[in-house]
């Protein structure tokens, strides 16, 4: 166990082939913590130069078709349909397949929304029905307290017909 840098406490000493991986890793020789260079003998490796090369890759990655007509591309003929059938991976099956995966897929989705949509609006119906109550209790109180007299301004209103 050597102590390399300046760190105190149980960073001070380490095994020489930890530090020396380190200084390979990082590729440096200066302590990440104190920010001193290691005592010599520790060497890393030379930095590589970065290259700044463009490459283009569009023309590579293009598969070259025979008898490729781009204006007649939405038409699809009986060879071409039965040289598909020569690829397990395009039979019917497989298309039920990625069917069944897509259904299954968008019903996992719509019960995790309902799991939070349906509670929320159960919560709101609720709100809704308890403002109702109040506003149903309140107004059958104003008519109870206008039907017993409680009202003083009712009292002191005088009606007069109106004749024409």
């Amino acid at each position: 166990m050597e102590s390399p840098c300046a760190c105190s406490g149980t960073l001070k000493f380490a095994h020489r082939e930890c530090i020396q991986r380190w200084c390979d890793e990082k590729g440096s020789n200066v302590c990440e913590i104190c920010l001193q260079i290691f005592e010599p003998g520790y060497t890393f490796p030379e930095k590589k130069a970065k290259l700044d090369v463009a490459v283009t890759i569009r023309r590579s990655l293009e598969i070259p078709r025979p008898n490729y007509d781009p204006e007649n591309q939405g038409f699809i003929t009986a060879s071409d349909d039965a040289a598909g059938s020569n690829y397990p991976e395009c039979s019917a099956a497989s298309n039920r397949s990625v069917s069944c995966c897509r259904y299954v897929a968008i019903m996992v989705f719509l019960l995790r929304a309902s799991g939070i949509i349906l509670p929320f609006y159960l919560v709101m119906q609720f709100i809704s029905a308890v403002q109702l109550a109040q506003r149903q209790y309140q107004i059958e109180q104003l008519h109870r307290r206008i039907n017993s007299g409680g009202l003083e301004e009712e009292d002191e209103i005088e009606h007069h017909p109106i004749r024409s």
